[in-house]
């Protein structure tokens, strides 16, 4: 650690296990930087090793540079090229908060549901496709990040995680979202961007405690009946949809303002008035001749 004079040290011919053999190969520099992290881990509440390269999940309790692993709260594991969680991590018990974004991972082990302290949970740009079914016992889990993973269907598994105030599943190609999602009564965050929605359903309506909603780039063709009846929602992103009621100008402007024309042609079929001079068009809206019917 004091060595900070050398410039070639070589490893090969040992059957060294630490650090991890993807440290190894790379520069003194980066080998430092992995021990330092180590080193001070205990006295950051952190253990920041992100960006390293690593291929296999660090091995902390087998390690006597990492004897802290059962107290840390904090682990950055991002930008590394991890394909799994092993069991193990269940060893490292006092876990509020596991980031793992930007990596290869396909699977998380069941063994990550055994850490019952965690807050928070990042897994956005991997390769995920499922979800351990026993995650439903991460009781205190508030932040659950899903984005760019390989979800073909909804995970109904985080329905049951009624802990959750923010849950981020951006970008997955989901064809729906079951009813089951009325079951996070805490939610505050949902955010469905990038993905393959036609619809919401209607129980969306009462989640009372969303106050940010995202489904914008999706393949709706109306604006959902529930999002109407939700005032309470501070941020609406609804935009690049494929609004059949919405002319393709509108469909390009805020959330706001394409509300505030569907609901001027909505009055203009009751009033025979029609009122848009306020909307910044550059041309005559299409869905005009269809006042008639």
């Amino acid at each position: 650690m004091h060595m900070q004079s050398l410039k070639h040290f070589t490893f090969e011919g040992n059957d060294m296990q630490f650090p991890p053999h993807d440290v190894m190969m790379q520069d003194m520099d980066v080998v430092f930087k992995f021990l330092r992290g180590l080193e001070n881990a205990p006295h950051a509440d952190v253990c920041e090793l992100r960006s390293f390269g690593l291929k296999a999940f660090p091995q902390f309790w087998s390690y006597k540079e990492s004897a802290w692993y059962p107290t840390i709260p904090c682990l950055n594991l991002k930008g590394n090229a991890l394909r799994e969680v092993p069991r193990e991590i269940s060893l490292m018990s006092s876990l509020t908060e596991l980031l793992l974004d930007d990596n290869r991972i396909e699977k998380l082990s069941s063994g990550m549901c055994h850490l019952t302290m965690l807050t928070s949970i990042q897994v956005v740009n991997n390769k995920l496709g499922a979800l351990p079914s026993q995650m439903t016992v991460l009781t205190n889990l508030q932040y659950l990040g899903l984005s760019t993973n390989k979800f073909a269907v909804f995970p109904q598994v985080v329905c049951g995680i009624t802990s959750l105030n923010s849950l981020l599943l951006d970008d997955n190609g989901l064809p729906e979202v079951p009813d089951e999602i009325e079951q996070l009564q805490q939610i505050k965050v949902l955010s469905l961007a990038s993905n393959q929605l036609e619809r919401l359903p209607d129980c969306v309506e009462e989640l009372t405690n969303l106050t940010e909603l995202r489904v914008n780039r999706n393949k709706m063709r109306k604006i959902p009946t529930c999002i109407m009846n939700m005032d309470w929602l501070a941020t609406l992103k609804i935009a690049e949809n494929e609004f059949e009621a919405i002319t393709e100008e509108m469909a390009t402007k805020s959330t706001a303002a394409m509300l505030r024309y569907r609901d001027t042609l909505e009055k203009a079929r009751i009033s025979n008035t029609l009122n848009i001079s306020t909307m910044a068009l550059r041309g005559v809206p299409p869905e005009i001749v269809d006042l008639g019917s």
